[in-house]
């Protein structure tokens, strides 16, 4: 859609920044209705793109910022409203960054960040939406959109 407004975009683009927070955003709103808790994180000194937080509403199981650049998987550090993030909820597992091809792990003030491509990022959250429908279909439960309820 981006590319019928504006023109093409190539992987250098400036633009590909906010194409690829669009892409895996998408990703999560065809998969809400079996992950429905994901959300935007935002306060004044930081925020985080997406915050996953447990279907029994109490507390938090992951965060995630979106880069399309490797530079963070390279200096993590500068990850900082990330790791804020993560530090302040106590999550020393389950916070992600993704990358525009790098993959692996960094560990920063405590904080255990897993990094993968934008690309396999859009490929998991798809097929795990796509697993989860199929096991709610096998054992005969309903999904309500937007709610994850049976």
């Amino acid at each position: 859609m981006r590319a019928a407004l504006f023109g093409p975009v190539s992987a250098d683009d400036e633009a590909m920044g906010g194409v690829a927070e669009t892409a895996i955003f998408t990703q999560w709103m065809h998969a809400i209705a079996s992950f429905p808790n994901v959300h935007y994180a935002r306060w004044p000194r930081g925020e985080v793109d997406l915050v996953h937080v447990r279907s029994d509403q109490r507390g938090l199981f992951g965060a995630t910022e979106i880069k399309w650049s490797d530079r963070y998987f390279r200096n993590p550090e500068a990850l900082k409203g990330l790791i804020a993030f993560a530090q302040e909820n106590k999550l020393a597992e389950g916070v992600g960054a993704t990358t525009r091809t790098q993959s692996g792990e960094t560990v920063v003030q405590g904080v255990r960040i897993v990094h993968e491509p934008c690309a396999l990022a859009c490929y998991r959250i798809g097929r795990n939406a796509v697993e989860h429908r199929r096991i709610f279909d096998e054992l005969g439960l309903r999904l309500e959109s937007g709610v994850g309820a049976v």
